[in-house]
C-alpha cells in the first residue's frame, strides 16, 4: 500500500527472531515515508541463545523516491560484524562497492530486482514472480496466497539452485502494510515476529522541496 496523498510517517518496528522456539536475534527498524520518498533504517544483532556464539550485528539502510508510485531505490548500504570480521557495502549510481576487513574489493554493478528493504517494507505483497537482492546476492521468489488471512507462501531460489519455502503474514501498523509473522519450513524451523506493540507512530513534516 503506497501512501501517495497522505501526511509523511515515521515508525518504529522491532522484530524478534526464533530458531525451534528458542531467541536468536532482534531488530530494529525505523522507517520514514513521504508523498515523494522513503527511508528505511535499522540495526540487527544477534541475541538470547545466539549471542553465546556469536556477536553478530549489522546496521542498514534503503533511501529511495516515488516515481509514478512505484519505488525507485536511490541508496542502499549494510555494515556487518562478528568478532575481528566485518564487511561494509554500499550501492549508489547502479555500483555496489564493498570493504572486507579493510580491504577494498572491486566493485560490480548493482544486481537486478528490488532490494530486500524495499521490496518487503516499501512495496510488500504476494507475488507471483519477484527478483529481489540483498546487494551481494539475487533471489527468485514464487508466491501464492496461503489460507491464513494475510498470509503468503513463497518459494525462494537462489543463484545456486537452493530452494527454501517461506510463509509470511502481512499486516498493516501505522499505515504500513509490513511482514507481522516470517517463518520457515522445513526441518529446521525458524521465525521472524513482529512485537506486537512498537513505539507510537509519530507523524513528521516533510521537508520542504
Amino acid at each position: 500500500m503506497l501512501l501517495a496523498g497522505l501526511p509523511a510517517h515515521s515508525a518504529t518496528l522491532i522484530y524478534e527472531a526464533f530458531l525451534s522456539g528458542a531467541p536468536v536475534g532482534t531488530a530494529h527498524l525505523r522507517i520514514t515515508r513521504t508523498e515523494s520518498s522513503y527511508r528505511i533504517a535499522g540495526t540487527a544483532a544477534a541475541d538470547g541463545v545466539a549471542h553465546l556464539f556469536s556477536d553478530w550485528q549489522s546496521d542498514f539502510h534503503a533511501v529511495g523516491r516515488f516515481a509514478g508510485g512505484l519505488p525507485v531505490l536511490l541508496s542502499y548500504a549494510y555494515d556487518e560484524r562478528e568478532r575481528r570480521k566485518r564487511r561494509v557495502l554500499e550501492l549508489h549510481d547502479g555500483v555496489v562497492r564493498q570493504v572486507k576487513n579493510g580491504q577494498v574489493r572491486a566493485a560490480f554493478p548493482v544486481l537486478g530486482g528490488t532490494d530486500v528493504l524495499t521490496a518487503f517494507f516499501v512495496d510488500p505483497g504476494c507475488w507471483h514472480e519477484r527478483l529481489v537482492h540483498t546487494g551481494r546476492y539475487s533471489y527468485r521468489i514464487h508466491g501464492r496466497p496461503s489460507k491464513t488471512p494475510g498470509g503468503c507462501e513463497f518459494e525462494v531460489s537462489d543463484e545456486d539452485g537452493g530452494r527454501t519455502r517461506v510463509h509470511v503474514r502481512f499486516g498493516t501498523h501505522a499505515d504500513l502494510r509490513v511482514p507481522v509473522l516470517v517463518s520457515t519450513r522445513g526441518l529446521l524451523r525458524g521465525s521472524i515476529r513482529l512485537r506486537k506493540h512498537p513505539p507510537s507512530v509519530q507523524l513528521v513534516r516533510a521537508s520542504p522541496g
